[in-house]
Protein backbone atom coordinates (compact mmCIF):
# COMPACT_ATOMS: atom_id res chain seq x y z
CA UNK A 1 0.00 0.00 0.00
CA UNK A 2 1.51 3.35 -1.34
CA UNK A 3 0.49 5.98 1.43
CA UNK A 4 0.40 9.68 1.27
CA UNK A 5 0.55 12.05 4.98
CA UNK A 6 -0.08 15.31 4.55
CA UNK A 7 0.53 16.97 8.38
CA UNK A 8 -0.61 20.10 8.75
CA UNK A 9 2.04 22.47 10.29
CA UNK A 10 -0.52 24.07 11.84
CA UNK A 11 -0.78 21.20 14.67
CA UNK A 12 1.57 21.44 18.18
CA UNK A 13 5.03 20.19 18.07
CA UNK A 14 3.78 17.39 20.48
CA UNK A 15 1.66 16.21 18.18
CA UNK A 16 3.72 16.43 14.98
CA UNK A 17 6.11 13.97 17.14
CA UNK A 18 3.57 11.91 17.81
CA UNK A 19 2.59 11.24 14.48
CA UNK A 20 5.65 11.09 12.96
CA UNK A 21 6.97 7.88 15.43
CA UNK A 22 3.07 6.47 15.49
CA UNK A 23 3.72 6.61 11.27
CA UNK A 24 7.03 5.15 11.82
CA UNK A 25 5.90 2.42 14.19
CA UNK A 26 2.86 1.11 12.14
CA UNK A 27 4.11 1.70 8.71
CA UNK A 28 7.01 0.19 8.44
CA UNK A 29 6.52 -2.01 5.77
CA UNK A 30 4.81 -0.05 3.58
CA UNK A 31 5.18 3.08 1.11
CA UNK A 32 5.06 6.05 2.96
CA UNK A 33 6.15 9.65 2.22
CA UNK A 34 5.48 12.26 4.86
CA UNK A 35 4.83 16.29 3.83
CA UNK A 36 4.00 19.19 5.60
CA UNK A 37 2.08 22.27 4.33
CA UNK A 38 3.56 25.45 3.93
CA UNK A 39 0.73 27.93 3.37
CA UNK A 40 -2.87 27.85 3.55
CA UNK A 41 -4.70 25.20 0.64
CA UNK A 42 -0.94 23.63 0.22
CA UNK A 43 -2.68 20.36 1.20
CA UNK A 44 -5.11 20.56 -1.70
CA UNK A 45 -1.77 21.04 -4.01
CA UNK A 46 0.11 17.99 -2.00
CA UNK A 47 -3.12 15.75 -2.42
CA UNK A 48 -3.62 16.18 -6.49
CA UNK A 49 -0.01 15.54 -6.78
CA UNK A 50 -0.70 12.18 -4.54
CA UNK A 51 -3.27 10.80 -6.44
CA UNK A 52 -1.69 11.49 -10.38
CA UNK A 53 1.59 9.83 -8.85
CA UNK A 54 -1.28 6.78 -7.91
CA UNK A 55 -1.08 7.17 -3.72
CA UNK A 56 -3.63 4.43 -2.40
CA UNK A 57 -4.39 6.73 0.61
CA UNK A 58 -3.50 9.75 1.38
CA UNK A 59 -3.98 10.93 5.34
CA UNK A 60 -4.98 14.20 6.68
CA UNK A 61 -3.34 14.66 9.76
CA UNK A 62 -5.16 17.64 11.10
CA UNK A 63 -8.77 18.88 11.45
CA UNK A 64 -11.65 19.59 9.12
CA UNK A 65 -9.59 22.03 7.79
CA UNK A 66 -7.12 19.88 6.14
CA UNK A 67 -9.73 17.01 5.39
CA UNK A 68 -11.26 19.99 2.86
CA UNK A 69 -8.13 20.76 1.04
CA UNK A 70 -7.38 17.22 0.59
CA UNK A 71 -11.55 16.20 -0.50
CA UNK A 72 -10.53 18.91 -3.31
CA UNK A 73 -7.41 17.34 -4.50
CA UNK A 74 -8.11 13.30 -4.50
CA UNK A 75 -12.18 13.54 -4.94
CA UNK A 76 -12.93 11.73 -8.15
CA UNK A 77 -9.85 9.94 -8.11
CA UNK A 78 -8.85 6.21 -6.76
CA UNK A 79 -6.85 7.31 -3.92
CA UNK A 80 -9.16 6.99 -0.59
CA UNK A 81 -8.80 9.93 1.86
CA UNK A 82 -7.85 8.54 5.84
CA UNK A 83 -7.94 10.57 8.69
CA UNK A 84 -5.15 11.20 11.93
CA UNK A 85 -7.61 13.80 13.91
CA UNK A 86 -5.50 16.44 15.87
CA UNK A 87 -6.97 19.51 14.82
CA UNK A 88 -8.50 21.86 16.30
CA UNK A 89 -12.45 20.85 14.82
CA UNK A 90 -13.45 17.31 13.49
CA UNK A 91 -16.36 17.03 12.64
CA UNK A 92 -15.76 14.69 9.73
CA UNK A 93 -13.58 12.21 11.99
CA UNK A 94 -16.61 12.28 14.83
CA UNK A 95 -18.90 11.22 12.13
CA UNK A 96 -17.55 7.74 11.13
CA UNK A 97 -16.34 7.22 15.20
CA UNK A 98 -12.46 7.71 14.06
CA UNK A 99 -10.17 6.94 16.89
CA UNK A 100 -8.32 10.25 18.23
CA UNK A 101 -5.70 7.88 19.41
CA UNK A 102 -2.98 7.99 16.83
CA UNK A 103 -2.01 4.53 17.07
CA UNK A 104 -5.80 3.09 16.72
CA UNK A 105 -6.33 5.80 14.22
CA UNK A 106 -3.27 4.24 12.48
CA UNK A 107 -5.08 0.51 12.51
CA UNK A 108 -8.06 2.17 10.49
CA UNK A 109 -5.71 3.00 7.55
CA UNK A 110 -4.29 -0.29 7.69
CA UNK A 111 -7.17 -2.81 8.36
CA UNK A 112 -10.32 -0.29 7.88
CA UNK A 113 -12.77 -0.73 5.14
CA UNK A 114 -13.90 2.07 2.43
CA UNK A 115 -17.02 3.88 2.65
CA UNK A 116 -17.70 6.12 -0.55
CA UNK A 117 -19.70 9.00 0.92
CA UNK A 118 -21.42 11.97 -1.25
CA UNK A 119 -19.91 15.13 -1.31
CA UNK A 120 -21.57 18.91 -1.51
CA UNK A 121 -20.12 20.84 -4.77
CA UNK A 122 -20.75 24.65 -4.16
CA UNK A 123 -19.34 26.94 -7.01
CA UNK A 124 -16.95 24.26 -8.27
CA UNK A 125 -15.59 23.65 -4.40
CA UNK A 126 -16.12 20.23 -2.27
CA UNK A 127 -17.12 20.14 1.16
CA UNK A 128 -18.30 17.06 2.80
CA UNK A 129 -19.59 17.91 6.37
CA UNK A 130 -21.47 21.15 6.86
CA UNK A 131 -21.18 24.61 5.01
CA UNK A 132 -23.70 27.43 4.33
CA UNK A 133 -23.87 31.14 4.95
CA UNK A 134 -25.00 33.69 7.42
CA UNK A 135 -23.50 33.52 11.45
CA UNK A 136 -21.72 30.25 11.04
CA UNK A 137 -19.82 32.39 8.38
CA UNK A 138 -18.61 34.71 10.47
CA UNK A 139 -17.83 32.60 13.25
CA UNK A 140 -15.57 30.24 10.78
CA UNK A 141 -13.86 33.42 9.45
CA UNK A 142 -13.47 35.16 13.08
CA UNK A 143 -11.93 31.13 14.57
CA UNK A 144 -9.54 31.40 11.41
CA UNK A 145 -8.21 34.86 11.94
CA UNK A 146 -7.39 33.76 15.60
CA UNK A 147 -5.91 30.40 14.04
CA UNK A 148 -3.72 32.06 11.51
CA UNK A 149 -2.37 34.94 13.74
CA UNK A 150 1.31 33.87 13.94
CA UNK A 151 2.94 32.51 17.50
CA UNK A 152 -0.43 34.03 19.31
CA UNK A 153 -2.42 32.00 17.06
CA UNK A 154 -0.35 28.61 17.97
CA UNK A 155 -0.97 29.71 21.82
CA UNK A 156 -4.78 30.28 21.05
CA UNK A 157 -5.57 27.28 19.39
CA UNK A 158 -3.51 24.74 22.42
CA UNK A 159 -5.30 26.93 24.52
CA UNK A 160 -8.79 26.35 23.67
CA UNK A 161 -8.37 23.38 21.12
CA UNK A 162 -11.86 22.54 20.10
CA UNK A 163 -13.62 25.36 22.38
CA UNK A 164 -11.80 27.69 19.88
CA UNK A 165 -15.17 28.23 17.91
CA UNK A 166 -16.95 28.46 20.91
CA UNK A 167 -15.02 31.44 21.64
CA UNK A 168 -15.35 32.60 17.92
CA UNK A 169 -19.38 32.48 18.88
CA UNK A 170 -18.99 35.22 21.33
CA UNK A 171 -17.37 37.07 19.74
CA UNK A 172 -19.13 37.31 16.46
CA UNK A 173 -22.58 37.57 18.52
CA UNK A 174 -20.72 41.23 19.14
CA UNK A 175 -20.61 42.17 15.26
CA UNK A 176 -23.21 44.82 13.96
CA UNK A 177 -25.51 42.76 11.36
CA UNK A 178 -24.39 39.59 12.44
CA UNK A 179 -27.88 38.29 12.71
CA UNK A 180 -29.99 38.70 9.61
CA UNK A 181 -29.03 38.30 5.93
CA UNK A 182 -30.78 38.50 2.95
CA UNK A 183 -31.10 35.96 0.58
CA UNK A 184 -33.52 34.23 -2.56
CA UNK A 185 -33.86 31.10 -2.82
CA UNK A 186 -36.14 28.14 -4.78
CA UNK A 187 -37.65 25.95 -2.24
CA UNK A 188 -39.91 23.43 -3.32
CA UNK A 189 -40.33 25.14 -6.45
CA UNK A 190 -40.99 28.48 -5.07
CA UNK A 191 -39.35 31.33 -5.14
CA UNK A 192 -38.47 32.67 -1.55
CA UNK A 193 -37.17 35.76 -0.39
CA UNK A 194 -35.87 35.97 3.39
CA UNK A 195 -34.21 37.84 5.94
CA UNK A 196 -32.28 34.84 7.38
CA UNK A 197 -29.71 34.28 10.43
CA UNK A 198 -28.28 31.38 8.87
CA UNK A 199 -28.41 28.98 6.12
CA UNK A 200 -26.55 25.33 6.38
CA UNK A 201 -26.43 22.60 3.91
CA UNK A 202 -25.19 20.10 5.33
CA UNK A 203 -24.13 15.98 4.57
CA UNK A 204 -24.31 14.95 8.48
CA UNK A 205 -26.19 15.56 11.59
CA UNK A 206 -23.27 17.61 13.70
CA UNK A 207 -21.57 21.32 13.24
CA UNK A 208 -18.67 22.19 15.24
CA UNK A 209 -18.99 19.31 17.36
CA UNK A 210 -22.19 19.74 19.46
CA UNK A 211 -24.32 21.66 17.60
CA UNK A 212 -27.34 18.86 16.17
CA UNK A 213 -28.15 20.92 12.88
CA UNK A 214 -29.85 18.22 11.00
CA UNK A 215 -30.66 14.80 13.17
CA UNK A 216 -31.75 12.61 10.55
CA UNK A 217 -28.75 13.71 7.47
CA UNK A 218 -26.64 10.61 6.29
CA UNK A 219 -23.75 11.40 3.56
CA UNK A 220 -24.73 8.40 0.87
CA UNK A 221 -28.49 8.84 -0.07
CA UNK A 222 -27.78 11.13 -3.03
CA UNK A 223 -29.77 14.00 -0.97
CA UNK A 224 -28.08 17.19 1.27
CA UNK A 225 -30.14 18.38 4.15
CA UNK A 226 -30.79 22.07 4.44
CA UNK A 227 -31.73 24.23 7.26
CA UNK A 228 -32.86 27.74 7.35
CA UNK A 229 -33.08 29.89 9.93
CA UNK A 230 -35.15 33.72 9.81
CA UNK A 231 -33.02 36.06 11.43
CA UNK A 232 -32.23 37.10 14.93
CA UNK A 233 -33.71 40.12 17.00
CA UNK A 234 -31.12 40.14 19.90
CA UNK A 235 -28.46 37.86 21.18
CA UNK A 236 -30.36 36.68 23.76
CA UNK A 237 -32.29 35.40 20.73
CA UNK A 238 -29.17 33.67 19.48
CA UNK A 239 -28.54 32.04 22.67
CA UNK A 240 -31.42 30.11 23.12
CA UNK A 241 -31.28 29.20 19.63
CA UNK A 242 -28.15 27.75 20.06
CA UNK A 243 -29.23 25.38 23.15
CA UNK A 244 -31.99 24.34 21.45
CA UNK A 245 -29.66 23.05 18.36
CA UNK A 246 -27.67 21.44 20.66
CA UNK A 247 -30.30 18.87 21.19
CA UNK A 248 -31.67 18.94 18.15
CA UNK A 249 -35.26 20.94 18.86
CA UNK A 250 -34.72 23.73 16.88
CA UNK A 251 -36.28 22.02 13.80
CA UNK A 252 -39.95 22.37 15.61
CA UNK A 253 -39.52 26.28 15.82
CA UNK A 254 -41.82 28.40 13.48
CA UNK A 255 -38.58 30.22 12.76
CA UNK A 256 -36.88 27.41 11.23
CA UNK A 257 -37.03 25.53 8.04
CA UNK A 258 -35.34 22.06 7.13
CA UNK A 259 -36.17 19.95 3.65
CA UNK A 260 -33.72 17.90 1.75
CA UNK A 261 -32.51 18.42 -2.06
CA UNK A 262 -30.14 17.39 -4.44
CA UNK A 263 -28.95 20.96 -5.58
CA UNK A 264 -30.17 24.63 -4.26
CA UNK A 265 -29.08 28.04 -5.83
CA UNK A 266 -29.01 30.63 -3.48
CA UNK A 267 -28.54 34.71 -4.32
CA UNK A 268 -28.03 37.22 -1.33
CA UNK A 269 -28.41 41.26 -1.89
CA UNK A 270 -24.55 41.60 -1.00
CA UNK A 271 -21.45 39.62 -1.19
CA UNK A 272 -20.72 36.85 1.56
CA UNK A 273 -18.58 34.01 2.69
CA UNK A 274 -19.84 30.86 2.32
CA UNK A 275 -18.10 28.13 4.73
CA UNK A 276 -17.73 24.25 4.21
CA UNK A 277 -15.64 22.12 6.57
CA UNK A 278 -14.77 24.45 8.62
CA UNK A 279 -13.21 26.29 6.37
CA UNK A 280 -13.94 30.07 3.80
CA UNK A 281 -14.35 28.24 0.57
CA UNK A 282 -16.00 31.04 -1.54
CA UNK A 283 -16.69 34.78 -1.45
CA UNK A 284 -19.88 35.77 -3.83
CA UNK A 285 -23.80 36.72 -4.13
CA UNK A 286 -24.74 33.90 -5.77
CA UNK A 287 -24.02 30.18 -4.99
CA UNK A 288 -25.18 26.69 -6.35
CA UNK A 289 -25.00 24.11 -4.36
CA UNK A 290 -25.26 20.15 -5.65
CA UNK A 291 -24.50 16.51 -4.73
CA UNK A 292 -22.08 14.73 -6.25
CA UNK A 293 -22.84 10.57 -5.36
CA UNK A 294 -19.93 8.86 -4.15
CA UNK A 295 -17.56 11.03 -5.25
CA UNK A 296 -14.99 10.42 -2.41
CA UNK A 297 -13.10 6.83 -0.94
CA UNK A 298 -12.78 7.11 2.80
CA UNK A 299 -10.88 5.02 5.25
CA UNK A 300 -13.22 3.83 8.15
CA UNK A 301 -13.68 1.17 11.12
CA UNK A 302 -15.12 -2.31 9.85
CA UNK A 303 -18.09 -1.77 12.19
CA UNK A 304 -18.97 1.63 10.96
CA UNK A 305 -22.42 1.57 9.95
CA UNK A 306 -23.92 5.26 8.41
CA UNK A 307 -27.23 5.18 10.23
CA UNK A 308 -27.17 7.00 13.80
CA UNK A 309 -30.35 8.04 14.69
CA UNK A 310 -30.65 10.58 17.66
CA UNK A 311 -33.88 11.09 19.80
CA UNK A 312 -34.68 14.98 19.80
CA UNK A 313 -38.05 14.97 21.55
CA UNK A 314 -36.45 15.67 24.91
Amino acid sequence: MKIKFIINSGISEDAKNQVIHAVNDNFIEHDYSIEFTGYHRHAEVIAKSSAMQFYDVVVAVGGDGTVNEIINGIAGTESALAVLPVGTANDFAEFYSLPHNIHEACRVIKDGKVHCPDLISVNGKFYATAGGIGFPSKVVRFANKLKSSGAVGQFIRELFGSRLYTVSVLFSLMEKNAFSNSINLIKNGLPLRISAFSLIIDNQPFLGGNLLMSPGAVNDDGTFNICLIDEMNSRTEVIRLLLKIIKGQHVALSNVMTWSANELEVESDNEQDFFGDGDLLCHSKKFRMKVVQRALKVMVPNNYHNRNIYDVSS
